[in-house]
């Protein structure tokens, strides 16, 4: 019997049921490269839902804050007059005299604690005097009120934060019950100086006319909030904070204003409490602190003093103290890198310097790029895309305010304050020099300087001063890391009674 070839033989067009090791093989590979790609959704998205909270966070928190200071009108320059700035000593012609003044008007010579007349007695500037806007304080004042004796246009910008000042330097038992502590420049006025919010002197070189003086002081940190004493007549102030010493009746008040109400922790009284569900029959309400805000900016009218046109700057997981810089023997605010900044920064081409114009001249280019430049010695700046950076650039002596920045339409100002969120960085590089060689840096490379440039979402609103081709005047950046957001605020004061002298 003779069998089919059909039937002998296996079809070749058959296939064997199931899949081969190389087919498995490639399809975990696929596979794991799809849940790989998953995963990474995942902190992306962390990351996006952080970023969604904090800025919704801090939304809320900026029109607490815009609300607080309108309604407990806490921008009134007589506040600041009868409080901080009670006692401030002063060299009019006619002898030495403690007097109370304006912060938001004027400043005091570095180092000193003094208000000095803008004008010695034979009529020449005083090359000690300190800044001034709107009207001269009525011990310098001569004559009417004209001419010298009043700087128009905005007030002198400055940073209130009363949450720093209530934590950093009156946080403690008051030594003596009679005494407010209330402070005042005769003695506080070391601690005010290295507190000022970008104060690099010392940091950073001087300026670019020549001089040994820095355009650098900083903005001063102000505030009306007073120790509570109930010894004297701070109880009765209704800004106040408590002190160490834990005085009975004192009700923090810069907690309640200045810090999140959000950021809500129970204190349980015993110290071993069930850490699942805690006994909620004693202890207290606390807060965490993780949002926190401060204001800068300036009166938008030295003279009148009804408008305050500022930023409410939000911090989160804000750091309040001091930093000791290394090898200065000096402290600076923990938190606050200063770096030397050129704002609107471009190499300037020979069609932008005319000869003919008075200095400083301002290159044309990307208004929107700013470089940034410290010595190597200190550590690099962790400048993150997303952060915000302030110019804080602050000239604090009045003659040479009036010779690198002299008054104009079109010129930056000695003493501002504007901020910026960082878009784009640029790598980190060392200087290169000297001028004109291969690959120079413009500006002239410093020796043992380090510099990058970085990108802001809007261009700046004052740029940099140049007083030839190849030199700009030094000015001043702050980055502060801990800064999430800034909402730009103009807030009324009410000034229905007279601001007392010096307004």
């Amino acid at each position: 019997m003779m069998i089919p070839a059909s039937a002998a033989a296996p079809n070749p067009k058959r296939r064997r049921a199931g899949i081969t090791l190389t087919e498995i093989l490639i399809s975990l590979l696929i596979f794991g490269v799809g849940l790989v790609s998953l995963a990474t959704l995942f902190p992306l998205a962390l990351l996006r839902i952080k970023s969604a909270s904090d800025y919704n966070r801090s939304a809320l928190l900026a029109q607490s804050a815009f609300n607080d200071l309108a309604a407990r009108e806490l921008l009134k320059p007589e506040t600041f007059s009868s409080t901080w700035y009670h006692a401030v000593a002063i060299r009019p012609f006619g002898g030495p005299a403690v007097v109370p003044f304006n912060p938001l008007t004027h400043d005091v010579t570095p180092g000193t604690g003094q208000l000095l007349p803008p004008l010695l007695p034979n009529g020449a500037p005083n090359p000690a005097a300190a800044v001034f806007r709107g009207k001269m304080h009525p011990a310098f004042r001569i004559g009417q009120d004209q001419g010298f004796n009043i700087q128009p246009g905005p007030g002198l910008p400055v940073c209130y934060d009363p949450m720093w000042w209530a934590q950093v330097r009156f946080n403690q038992p008051i030594a003596n019950p009679a005494d407010a502590r209330r402070p005042n420049y005769a003695t506080e006025m070391a601690i005010d100086d290295q507190a000022r919010f970008g104060n690099g002197t010392g940091l950073v070189r001087p300026g670019a006319t020549g001089s040994s003086i820095w355009a650098a002081y900083g903005l001063r940190r102000i505030t009306n909030f007073l120790p509570f004493n109930p010894n004297t007549v701070e109880r009765f102030w209704p800004l106040t904070f408590p002190t160490a010493d834990g005085n009975p009746g004192a009700f923090n008040m810069p907690e309640d204003i200045f810090v999140s109400k959000e950021d809500v922790v129970w204190q349980p009284d015993r110290q071993n409490s069930n850490p699942i569900v805690p006994d909620l029959s004693g202890g207290s309400v606390t807060r965490d602190w993780v949002f926190s805000w401060m204001l800068t900016g300036q009166v938008s009218d030295a003279g009148s003093q009804t408008v305050f046109e500022g930023d409410v700057v939000v911090f989160r997981n804000r750091l309040f103290g001091f930093d000791q810089v290394p090898g200065l023997g000096r402290f600076v605010p923990a938190g606050e890198e200063v770096l030397e900044a050129v704002f609107g920064y471009n190499t300037p081409s020979n069609t932008d310097f005319n000869p003919n114009t008075p200095l400083p001249f301002y290159p044309r280019g990307d208004g929107r790029v700013i470089l940034l430049r410290w010595p190597a010695n200190q550590p690099d700046p962790q400048i993150r895309i997303g952060g915000w950076i302030a110019d804080a650039t602050y000239q604090r002596l009045a003659g040479f305010d009036l010779a690198s920045y002299p008054p104009g339409t079109s010129r930056s100002p000695g003493q501002r304050i504007a901020w910026y969120q960082i878009i784009r960085k640029s790598p980190i590089e060392n200087e290169i020099g000297p001028p004109g060689s291969p690959g120079a840096s413009s500006p002239p490379a410093e020796n043992g300087y380090r510099r990058m440039t970085i990108t802001v979402n809007t261009p700046v609103k004052y740029r940099t001063g140049w007083i030839n081709a190849t030199t700009p005047l030094i000015e001043t950046a702050v980055w502060v890391p801990s800064v999430v957001n800034v909402f730009p605020r103009v807030i009324p004061i009410n000034t229905s009674r007279p601001a007392q002298s010096g307004d």
